[in-house]
Order: C-alpha cells, then sequence, then structure tokens
C-alpha cells in the first residue's frame, strides 16, 4: 500500500494536509475521510479504512482541518462552515485525478459534508453525523465552558479536555432545528446515515436526519451496542463495510 502526503493551499495563506493510499494499480475511485470536532486523519476508524478500501481498489484520502504545520489551520480559527469550504476546495482539486469521489464524516466530518453539498460526489456516508440543534438542546453544551485567560472555549470529554476556541462555541449557537434541517432538505445526492447504536441520546437526532435527508437513493444503518466512536468490538468493521457496500452502488 503506497502512501503519499500533500499539502493544498486553501488561498488565505493556510494550507490542509493529508494522505493518500493507493490500491493496487491505478485507481479511478477515491474515497474521502472527514474527521469530527477535535478529531484528526490518524484515529483508528480512517487508519483501518485505507487498508480495507485499497485493499477493494479505492484510492484512499485522509487529511487533516486543523493541524500542527506551519501554515495549517488551528482548531481555535476553525468552525464547521470554514470546513465545509475547505473540504470543497479539496473535492475541487481531486475531482480531475478521479472518475469518482466518495466521502464518509464522522460527527461534524458528516455536518461539514452536508453543508458542502457538494455535486461532484457520487455517494456519502455519515457517520453519527452531527445534526444536534446546540441552540436549544442545552444537554449537550454542557460539556463546554469558557476559560477567560485563554479567551476560548474548552470542551470537557473524558477522560481529556480540549480546547476548541470560541467560533466554534459561538458557530454552534447558531445551530438551530430550522437550520439542521434546510441543510438535509438541501442534500440531493445518495446518503447513507450510520448511527452509533449505543448512544440512545443522539438517536433520536440521526433518525431525523435520514427522515429529513431529499436524497432519492438513502438509506439507515444503526450499528448495535457502538459508541459515537465506533470502538466497540466489531463495530468499526460493520461501519467500514456498509459504507464500502454503499459506495459500490454509485
Amino acid at each position: 500500500m503506497k502512501e503519499e502526503v500533500f499539502s493544498l493551499p486553501m488561498g488565505d495563506g493556510f494550507s490542509l494536509y493529508g494522505r493518500i493510499n493507493r490500491a493496487e494499480g491505478a485507481s479511478k475511485k477515491a474515497a474521502i475521510f472527514c474527521h469530527g470536532l477535535t478529531g484528526h486523519m490518524y484515529e483508528h476508524q480512517y487508519m483501518l479504512a485505507r487498508s480495507y478500501f485499497t485493499e477493494r481498489g479505492y484510492d484512499t484520502i485522509r487529511f487533516n482541518f486543523y493541524g500542527d504545520e506551519k501554515d495549517a489551520r488551528r482548531i481555535v480559527h476553525c468552525t464547521v462552515g470554514l470546513h465545509a469550504e475547505d473540504l470543497e476546495k479539496l473535492l475541487q482539486h481531486f475531482s480531475g485525478q478521479y472518475d469518482a469521489l466518495y466521502a464518509a464524516g464522522h460527527s461534524y466530518g458528516g455536518l461539514a459534508i452536508l453543508m458542502a453539498h457538494s455535486p461532484r460526489l457520487a455517494a456519502v456516508s455519515l457517520w453519527d453525523g452531527t445534526f444536534i440543534p446546540f441552540a436549544e438542546d442545552e444537554s449537550f453544551s454542557a460539556p463546554w465552558f469558557y476559560n477567560k485567560e485563554l479567551g476560548e472555549y474548552i470542551v470537557d470529554w473524558p477522560p481529556v479536555m480540549k480546547v476548541v476556541g470560541k467560533k466554534f462555541y459561538d458557530e454552534t449557537r447558531t445551530f438551530t432545528t430550522g437550520r439542521m434541517v434546510q441543510w438535509a432538505a438541501d442534500f440531493t445526492g445518495p446518503a447513507q446515515v450510520i448511527a452509533a447504536g449505543g448512544f440512545p441520546e443522539n438517536m433520536p437526532y440521526q433518525e431525523k436526519l435520514f427522515a429529513t435527508l431529499s436524497s432519492k437513493d438513502k438509506e439507515f444503518i444503526p450499528i448495535s451496542g457502538a459508541s459515537h466512536g465506533f470502538n466497540e468490538g466489531a463495530a468499526v468493521f460493520e461501519l467500514l463495510e456498509n459504507t464500502h457496500r454503499w459506495f459500490e452502488r454509485f
């Protein structure tokens, strides 16, 4: 499995950094993976995806929306809206190199795919994609708190706390039910929703996301017992198998 590092200028002084893993022989299809809030391209589901998909004839493209490179964005620079813009630029860059591009997005990465609603994508898979109206559902905002010394917001997701930034937090205050529904209703391409069955508080939002999508071709797959990160047992393999099966349809 060949791996290549790439950087892609965003046109505003920042660059995205990522890695392409090549299938054996020249592939004309690529699967793109979008991480969630505080996530990165080295998480287990993406590392496993690179071998799973290359073995099945896909190139894989992983990247970080923010990173530690000198000209990479920092998480405190970011919003999901900016992620969606950066994703579209990445799709523009790679669209001429492949006959078909597919995207899977976890959590906020799924929301970025919805917000981008790019016609360059043949099909998408939303891995427990964010569909929570944070402006209205305060229970999901409880782990966020403001640090006066830093002038930024911190999210408390055990076992660690992470600085995510005021821009991210302020953006979530605009996430009303109406806006979330509109992003899903605007999305018309083939879309798969894979829900974490072991995260019952989020299941109603996953079901509403699926129901609201305007996609003619769509499917809903709950993975029993899986947490939001698909960490338990064989959950991540069920995740990848269903994603690959879905992409193969288009």
